[in-house]
């Protein structure tokens, strides 16, 4: 806890001054800080805010008693009026009428208790030319004070650009899904009508639906109006030559007995009208279609 009067610091530190509260004999340590002003003492909590801000040295009764001072009655008075500040507030967390009236006599004894030790307390003496610049401190505050409202305001507008962008994530979601969906069933009718336009023997030779994207047809037919396009060279198209002529073999093998059986046909036809003939029943033939 520490205490402002006259332009010079009294430093007092809780334990030590409770220790007083339980025990008359007056110790040969206390615990220091090493800070001088409150400028070095700002720097050293903003540079080493994870580490033990207070640390032990052992003071010598006799140092105690040479160097030490106790504290000017506008000290007690002024540490009196910061604990005698304090007690609404406790009082206002506490319920209840008579658990209130009960620690209300507890704090004024506490209070008195305080006071009579005050009276003996003695506490390290402070440099005079210490002073403290309290427009700089209200001016770096101000600062302070300004760049966070600027960074909460920044913050505000992330978190409503946040917001922006999810409920632009979750509209693209829902038409990635209902384009898939789509898809799927632009697909399937696609698939079903090329096999609908498929040769017979092709149907039986695949075995299944063929997709066939004019998109892609279109785009190969302009990429041929390159002049430096080698149809010879396109894999794609050399595959593409090579199944259909595999498909037009099969097709002249598997008619090759029907051509056979017309060529018969036609030479029996032949014969069978020059027999006619040579009966003299070519008058009978007129209609028919060998003629």
């Amino acid at each position: 806890m520490t205490i402002y009067m006259h332009g010079t610091e009294v430093t007092l530190y809780l334990r030590v001054f409770f220790f007083f509260l339980k025990k008359e004999k007056k110790p040969n340590f206390i615990m220091v800080n090493n800070s001088i002003n409150i400028h070095e003492q700002e720097e050293s909590d903003n540079e080493e805010s994870s580490e033990e801000f207070y640390q032990y040295r052992f003071v010598s009764q006799n140092t105690v008693d040479k160097r030490w001072k106790t504290l000017s009655t506008k000290s007690r008075q002024h540490i009196h009026d910061l604990v005698l500040n304090s007690i609404p507030t406790v009082l206002n967390n506490t319920r209840g009428t008579k658990r209130k009236a009960n620690l209300r006599d507890l704090l004024d004894k506490l209070i008195t208790k305080i006071d009579e030790k005050l009276e003996t307390l003695q506490v390290p003496k402070t440099s005079k030319t210490v002073n403290f610049d309290y427009d700089k401190l209200h001016s770096q505050n101000r600062s302070l004070e300004l760049t966070l409202a600027q960074e909460l305001d920044q913050i505000s507008q992330m978190e409503m650009q946040l917001e922006h962008e999810k409920q632009l994530l979750h509209e693209d979601t829902k038409s990635l899904t209902k384009f898939r969906s789509d898809k799927k069933a632009v697909d399937s009718r696609n698939k079903m009508l090329q096999r609908n336009k498929l040769h017979p023997l092709l149907k039986e030779e695949l075995g299944e639906a063929v997709e066939i994207d004019e998109e892609l047809i279109k785009s190969q037919f302009k990429l041929s109006k390159n002049k430096s396009y080698d149809p010879e060279k396109d894999d794609q198209l050399c595959e593409i030559e090579k199944s259909l002529s595999l498909h037009l073999r099969s097709i002249e093998k598997t008619t090759q007995p029907i051509d056979d059986l017309v060529y018969e046909v036609e030479e029996a036809g032949k014969c069978l009208l020059q027999l006619m003939k040579n009966s003299g029943l070519e008058d009978k033939l007129i209609d028919k279609v060998f003629l």
